[in-house]
Parts: structure tokens; C-alpha cells; sequence
């Protein structure tokens, strides 16, 4: 990166262009390795946020911004079951 651009639209750079998925990967599992922790890929590390976030109580409505996803089926989907198996718990409680 030549200059800091507090307003750009990347925050990971190589060379002036935005890093790709490849790149970060690959330094991520370098880096995991060096300091002795599990490498998990950045889609995992993704998958994970999204799960924890549902599992925490948060809407996939909410969640979806977060994602950039431009759809909610999109965001339902990366979550899983998850979504389907709460709102049917959900709605059991409710109706009790």
C-alpha cells in the first residue's frame, strides 16, 4: 500500500490492489502456523462469525449487511439449518 486511505474500500492490500482470497489463505495459514494455532480457512472463519452471531441471538436480518449478502435467502443459507431448527423452537415456545 503507498498511502493510507482512511476512505478506501479495502482494508487488505497487495501492491496497491486488493488482496485476493488466494493471498490471504495462504499468509493466514502461514501465520497460524508460525505462532502454533489451527488454520482454518478464511470461508470458515466467515461461517463461523455468521454462526456464532445466529447462535447468539441475532437476526439474519441483521446478519446479512454484515455479510454483504445481497439477498436474505443468501444469508440463510450460509447460516444453514440453523435458521429453520430456532424459528421452529421458537414458535413451539411461543405456542406453549
Amino acid at each position: 500500500m503507498k498511502a493510507l486511505n482512511p476512505n478506501g474500500e479495502f482494508l487488505f492490500m497487495y501492491k496497491g490492489r486488493p488482496l485476493t482470497t488466494a493471498t490471504f489463505n495462504r499468509r493466514l495459514k502461514k501465520y497460524c502456523k508460525e505462532v502454533g494455532i489451527p488454520y482454518l480457512s478464511s470461508h470458515k472463519i466467515r461461517f463461523t462469525g455468521a454462526s456464532m452471531l445466529y447462535n447468539s441471538g441475532v437476526k439474519p436480518i441483521d446478519i446479512q449487511p454484515l455479510l454483504g449478502h445481497s439477498t436474505l435467502s443468501m444469508t440463510e443459507h450460509y447460516i444453514g439449518q440453523r435458521v429453520t431448527d430456532r424459528d421452529t423452537s421458537q414458535m413451539a415456545h411461543i405456542l406453549k
